[in-house]
């Protein structure tokens, strides 16, 4: 009883009522001044018929004088044993009345008891049901920490992952956006200048494209920022509601937080030291690709510096060929025109004035038009517009040529230039690239020997 006063004090109190309210049920219920001697027999029904002569009356009462005191002593007697018997008789039921009573009251309390056991036997087994149901949320708690553990864990490893996967790729394209760098500077010492300009637009949206991912970047970190603060929250949220749980269960998930943390501290530095090996192997890679590449430059620095030392070289024999091919043109010139100064001095005067009339004729004019068009047309060939030029530019050269059509050298001088040196450049690159000129031959070519020549694009 004091235990189960311990356990459940409730039990004790309701026990102790079933037996108040069967005690005031028996006391109340049974008749301890009932004549129980008659038992458990049927009253005998005697049909009977009370007389109310006097005549009989007095006739009784005769009778009783008559009788003598002997009788009426024996009659008392037999009436006193009688009443004494009765009172016997009765005394017997009451006690024995009190002894039912006092045994159904102990069977009441017994049953009292008995149904008090039982109920206290069966909170006692709802306890333990609900002390296992506990445990085993708590269990279920436990495991479910140790598994948010575990997968907290792995999206921390995913993140450093990803986060280390993203340092490799930033030092690879560091690298390759360090190698173009150095082939664009490269290419720019080597190219001209509409090859430096596209570069620099190359970097400019280089430039451009890595803001952007770095903005980007910047928005996928903000919206993992965000899930995190949510996620965080609702976790926040989650605990709050299972913390009577949560203390019943935080020494076991504490146990597994540290084991997952332990674990998770693990395999971070392990993935920590397999990066660094990942990235050391990248700068490996890249010193040897830009060692490789440099190697590759050199070797094309190399070729590069050797045909344009053959390149030089074979300028140079045509130099000297055009220099001997311009002496025997200057030379046969010389001779002709001594031949027609020879031939002016043996003319009569009235033919030397007749044929000394100047200028050309419309078709020779003609003639001469066309070639300049066609060399104008041959000079656009190899002409390269500089990036960001305004269009309507013009350029004039004062040239030489031989009959051959190529330009003497150091005859080309500039007339009118065109306000844009970059211009005037591309278009005397152009008309010495466009050598041999179309000049035309016989008398016609005295018109190119030295003329103006005008470049419009």
């Amino acid at each position: 009883m004091l235990q189960i006063l311990r356990r459940d004090p409730g039990a004790l109190y309701w026990s102790l009522g079933l037996h108040l309210l069967f005690a005031l049920l028996l006391f109340v219920g049974v008749r301890f001044t009932q004549d129980a001697s008659n038992g458990g027999d049927r009253p005998r029904v005697v049909q009977a018929s009370v007389l109310g002569d006097p005549a009989l009356s007095a006739r009784v009462q005769e009778v009783r004088e008559r009788l003598d005191p002997e009788a009426r002593a024996e009659a008392e007697r037999r009436a006193a044993e009688e009443a004494a018997r009765l009172e016997a008789e009765r005394r017997a039921a009451e006690e024995a009345a009190r002894r039912e009573a006092e045994r159904q009251a102990a069977a009441a309390r017994a049953e009292a008891e008995r149904r008090a056991a039982e109920e206290a036997a069966r909170r006692e087994a709802e306890r333990r049901a609900a002390a296992e149901a506990a445990r085993r949320e708590a269990e279920r708690q436990a495991a479910a920490a140790r598994a948010e553990a575990e997968r907290r864990a792995a999206e921390e490893a995913a993140r450093r992952e990803a986060e280390r996967r993203a340092a490799a790729e930033a030092a690879r394209r560091e690298a390759e956006r360090q190698a173009a760098a150095a082939r664009a500077e490269a290419e720019r010492r080597a190219a001209e200048e509409a090859a430096r300009r596209e570069a620099e637009r190359r970097a400019a949206a280089e430039a451009a494209r890595r803001e952007a991912e770095r903005q980007a970047a910047a928005a996928r970190a903000e919206a993992e920022r965000r899930a995190a603060e949510e996620a965080a929250r609702r976790e926040a949220e989650r605990r709050a509601a299972a913390e009577a749980a949560r203390r019943e269960a935080e020494r076991q998930a504490a146990a597994a937080r540290a084991e997952a943390e332990r674990r998770a501290a693990e395999e971070a530095a392990r993935r920590e030291a397999e990066r660094r090996a990942a990235e050391e192997a990248a700068r490996r890679e890249a010193e040897r690709r830009a060692a490789a590449e440099a190697a590759r430059r050199e070797a094309e620095r190399q070729a590069a510096a050797a045909r344009q030392e053959r390149l030089e070289r074979e300028a140079e024999q045509m130099a000297a060929l055009e220099q001997q091919r311009f002496e025997d043109e200057i030379a046969r010139e010389a001779e002709r025109l001594e031949a027609e100064a020879a031939e002016a001095t043996r003319r009569p005067p009235s033919v030397v004035a007749g044929g000394g009339g100047g200028g050309l004729s419309s078709a020779e004019q003609r003639q001469v038009d066309y070639y300049k068009g066609v060399i104008g047309d041959r000079v656009r060939q190899h002409f390269a517009y500089p990036p960001g030029m305004s269009e309507g530019l013009s350029v004039e050269f004062e040239v030489r040529v031989t009959s051959a059509g190529y330009i003497v050298p150091g005859s080309v001088a500039m007339q009118r230039s065109s306000g844009t040196p970059a211009f005037d450049q591309a278009a005397l690159a152009a008309l010495w690239r466009a050598e041999p000129l179309p000049v035309p031959s016989g008398a016609l070519f005295d018109q190119f020997r030295e003329f103006t020549f005008t470049f419009r694009p």
